[in-house]
């Protein structure tokens, strides 16, 4: 879960499986307790907020909208999918886990991937904004 538009919202993604290969003896456990990637998603509100309180640009038009992912899904496969996030975040990962134990991480992931998209299809929250300059 994310915390932000609407306070809890469901994460686009099943948590990664660092813990998996955690429990499997591959990642020291001061290394899992040193990992952090904050995510959070603002409220239409909160983003407002922010813009205003910057003050170089006045709000145009803002909305939000709910885009249920599997119905227009642009990969052809949820296998797809893993593998474009494997393509953005394996860069962070190896370098705070090791390239070592990448492929067991990707491939616990893909499966998890699949087996949570199976039970329900992901969904995408969107804000638009149209800011002009003052």
């Amino acid at each position: 879960m994310a915390r932000g538009w609407r306070g809890e919202v469901p994460s686009p993604l099943p948590p990664f499986p660092v813990v998996f290969v955690f429990l499997q003896g591959l990642v020291e456990e001061s290394k899992l307790d040193s990992f952090n990637v904050p995510y959070y998603i603002p409220s239409q509100e909160e983003l407002q907020n922010l813009v205003h309180g910057e003050g170089s640009f006045a709000t145009e038009h803002m909305d939000t909208f709910t885009l249920h992912i599997g119905e227009k899904n642009i990969w052809p496969t949820w296998e797809m999918t893993a593998k474009n996030n494997r393509s953005f975040t394996e860069p962070m990962m190896s370098n705070h886990f090791g390239e070592a134990i990448m492929d067991k991480l990707y491939n616990r992931f893909t499966h998890l991937l699949v087996e949570d998209l199976a039970k329900e299809l992901p969904v995408s929250i969107s804000i638009i904004v149209v800011l002009r300059k003052k």
